[in-house]
């Protein structure tokens, strides 16, 4: 993003500290002896024999049909404060899952450390974690870093580390995604091409090649070889620009500067995209999403004829005076929703973010900055054409260990065993339930009814696995207060909260997959609209039943449960709700106890 600077100020090991110009070269110096040692330290107790275990290569691929949904979700300043709560609130305002969350790993303040917790973290919520690799001491704008230059990557200077980044993530064996220099062909971070060498030709490599984009392709190149020999195979690669008609300065704006200068090739990357903002600065003038992307995806287009388009970053500020977000949002999701006029879109991100900039101005790019903005977020990113269930490459492939202590780390991206039938009793009432259950010995024991707003999965759990549940609407749903949108099912294994993920929903059911941990017992699916509907009708029956018998009458309610109720199971249900009340009145103190 390019204008959430702070000048003036370093972060050192996640300190910030004030310094003045006569103080910055004494502090950096320190930083850089600082950087060394602890650098050197951490590389020492570095394993030089690599473990021999290999990673199959799993990537996320595009979805043949459909638009993945993902998002920065406000991790702060450094946009590196990761929790499992942040991610939790913007999709209980979105309505929706994400497949991916955003953060980012600067190098000045964390070192060129696998930032393992933060990804098991994401991990942990069935969400891709998406790295930002940000090789930068301070977040000053428009200056080369004193540490980590392109030049130094290109140089092998910080091989060792980048080897033992990449070691570490194949150990960890989540898939993730990584992107390196995010928007190098604006003016503002100390990657960039105008920083790096311009347009001049004759400072590194090709003689007819435009320096600053050869530097930065060249280093980014390195990298991913050098990830690859490590074995890294569950890493995506992406590439992020700016739009060119947003890149700063007059210099960005001349014909060396072009996106396709830089691009790794496709050789090397799996995505491509750009960071599309209405406005990120108040009392801007804002640009319409179709007009900034028109030339954006054009250019895009031409850096590679068949990588899949990402809008990595996408957001407009709430600034009345100068236009309506919510029109805004519903403008930018419609565009690419339809397909027509951006066929090779296949994800988009929001930017869920609120601070105060240098000058003490709000910059709020949440979603929540009013109520209007959440609802037309929400009707739209519902569609079904916004996803959030990922596809990954070689999903016939397991490239996860298990993690003791964290939750729904099991995540194999294993196809679905054949799906079985288990039968929920409600009263007299019998649903077939379809599920499938993957891993080692694992099984499925019985289902049952908490209670009116939960439905309980008893297994019997060898190993970690997956279990992948059609759950019919009329038994449990989860819907928002107003009752349209859907919303996440809370789920619990072993009373322990975890996340599942919607693989599909239409209007008979949502079909979950919940991932689980060897030695798991139970899991607890709840709903915000749930069984209350089907045991209520039920014991409602059941009670009409008991007064027709006691008056001497009998009504068919057969027409009547068909108007209201679509499923045949249901149907049968609540129709044996009455004849159960007919027939045996007062033996279902547990229904009549729910009658209205």
């Amino acid at each position: 993003m390019k204008h959430k600077i702070i000048p003036m100020f370093l972060r050192i090991n996640r300190g910030l500290h004030l310094i003045d110009s006569n103080a910055t070269i004494i502090l950096v110096t320190g930083f850089l002896i600082l950087y060394f040692s602890i650098n050197s330290q951490a590389a020492s107790s570095y394993a030089t024999s690599n473990s021999s275990s290999s990673v199959t290569d799993v990537k996320l691929i595009p979805p043949s049909r459909g638009i993945y949904h993902g998002a920065f979700t406000d991790f702060g300043g450094e946009e590196n404060e990761v929790t499992a709560q942040k991610i939790i609130d913007f999709e209980n305002i979105a309505g929706k899952k994400i497949v991916w969350a955003y953060f980012s790993n600067n190098w000045g303040s964390e070192g060129i450390v696998f930032p393992e917790a933060k990804v098991k973290t994401i991990h942990s919520l069935g969400i891709i974690p998406f790295i930002r690799m940000m090789p930068r001491t301070t977040f000053d704008e428009g200056r080369i870093d004193p540490i980590f230059t392109l030049q130094g990557i290109i140089n092998g200077n910080f091989d060792r580390e980048l080897r033992r980044w990449a070691d570490d993530a194949k150990r960890v064996g989540i898939p993730i995604m990584v992107e390196f220099g995010t928007e190098v062909n604006g003016d503002w971070f100390p990657w960039s091409g105008v920083l790096n060498g311009e347009g001049k030709t004759r400072g590194y490599g090709d003689p007819t090649y435009p320096d600053g984009p050869e530097r930065f392709r060249d280093a980014y190149r390195h990298i991913i070889e050098l990830f690859r020999k490590e074995g890294a195979g569950n890493v995506t690669w992406c590439f992020h620009i700016a739009p060119s008609q947003e890149t700063g300065s007059t210099a960005t704006l001349e014909s060396w500067n072009i996106m396709k200068n830089y691009y790794p090739g496709d050789q090397y990357i799996d995505w491509i995209g750009a960071s599309v903002y209405g406005a990120d600065t108040p009392n801007t003038k804002w640009k319409s999403f179709t007009n900034m992307v028109d030339k954006v995806y054009t250019e895009l287009t031409a850096v590679s004829a068949k990588k899949p388009i990402a809008i990595f970053e996408l957001g407009v500020i709430e600034d009345p005076q100068q236009g309506n977000k919510a029109e805004w949002i519903k403008n930018a999701l419609q565009s690419v929703e339809s397909g027509n006029r951006y066929p090779r879109i296949k994800a988009i991100s929001y930017w869920d973010e609120k601070w105060t900039d240098n000058n003490g101005k709000t910059i709020d790019l949440r979603l929540n900055s009013s109520a209007m903005n959440v609802d037309v977020y929400r009707r739209i990113i519902n569609s079904p054409l916004f996803l959030s269930q990922p596809q990954f490459s070689n999903t016939n492939k397991s490239i996860t260990t298990p993690m003791p202590g964290i939750k729904n780390m099991a995540m194999t991206y294993t196809p679905v065993n054949r799906t079985k039938i288990s039968n929920l009793t409600i009263g007299n009432a019998v649903f077939p339930i379809h599920y499938s259950i993957t891993g080692d010995g694992n099984k499925l024991i019985n289902l049952s009814v908490k209670d009116v707003s939960s439905l309980r999965v008893n297994i019997d759990s060898q190993s970690n696995g997956r279990l992948t549940i059609a759950l019919p609407r009329k038994i449990i749903d989860s819907k928002m207060q107003e009752r349209i949108q859907d919303s996440p099912y809370q789920v619990f294994e072993n009373g322990a909260y975890i996340r599942a993920q919607e693989l599909n929903n239409n209007t008979q059911q949502r079909t979950q997959a919940v991932d689980f941990v060897k030695g798991a017992g139970s899991i607890e699916i709840r709903g915000g609209q749930t069984l209350t509907s089907v045991i209520s009708a039920y014991s409602t029956f059941y009670k009409k039943g008991c007064d027709d018998v006691q008056n001497g009458s009998r009504y068919d309610f057969r027409a009547y449960v068909s108007d209201i109720a679509s499923s045949m199971d249901v149907q049968k249900s609540w129709s044996k709700g009455y004849d159960d009340g007919y027939s045996t009145c007062g033996s279902h103190p547990a229904f009549s106890r729910m009658s209205p």
